[in-house]
């Protein structure tokens, strides 16, 4: 029996404009997230793997990557159920079961693109911002982007992070 574990990376939320999104990295077992180990603000992917700077546990990646994983599992077993069902001439049953898993691919391609689970908000932008580094630019970038009018130039030293690669090279950017 062959048994597929390892880590990854799951829950990709958060996307700031032109900059990257936050996720988590799972221990996986048949790429089943189940054990978070640590959340990354990804900064580019690629075939090779990706680039990233480590942060704070994100809940919500933690909470999004378990959610959409419970609907690819409902709608596998709901698809199921109702073609049984109506294999068995209980088409009520089947297409009470139909439904609820277009509901649950509805939820699951939701949740890659309804602003509040794919999206920063403005101040998560910034946040995310500063806990990578993000230089005086790059905020400008951003408060175009969100609409904001721009902030006064402040002095401050953004302090120097480190890239983590999941190939364990660092780099100083």
């Amino acid at each position: 029996m062959i048994i597929i574990w390892g880590s990854g990376l799951y829950g990709k939320v958060d996307k700031v404009p032109g900059v990257g999104h936050v996720a988590t990295n799972f221990g996986h077992l048949y790429y089943i997230p189940l054990i978070p180990t640590q959340t990354h603000f990804v900064i580019s992917e690629s075939s090779s793997g990706y680039q990233s700077v480590p942060i704070g546990m994100s809940m919500k990646s933690i909470l999004m990557a378990w959610f959409r994983t419970a609907m690819v599992f409902g709608i596998l077993m709901l698809s199921v159920t109702s073609i049984i069902m109506f294999s068995d001439r209980h088409q009520a049953e089947g297409i009470i079961n139909a439904v609820v898993a277009v509901g649950c691919l509805g939820a699951l391609i939701a949740s890659y693109f309804v602003g509040m689970c794919a999206h920063a908000s403005y101040e998560r932008a910034m946040d995310l911002a500063d806990a990578i580094g993000l230089n005086e630019h790059g905020r400008q970038l951003l408060d175009e982007h969100y609409g904001v009018v721009p902030r006064k130039k402040k002095k401050r030293k953004v302090p120097k992070r480190r890239i983590e690669s999941d190939d364990d090279e660092y780099e100083d950017y």
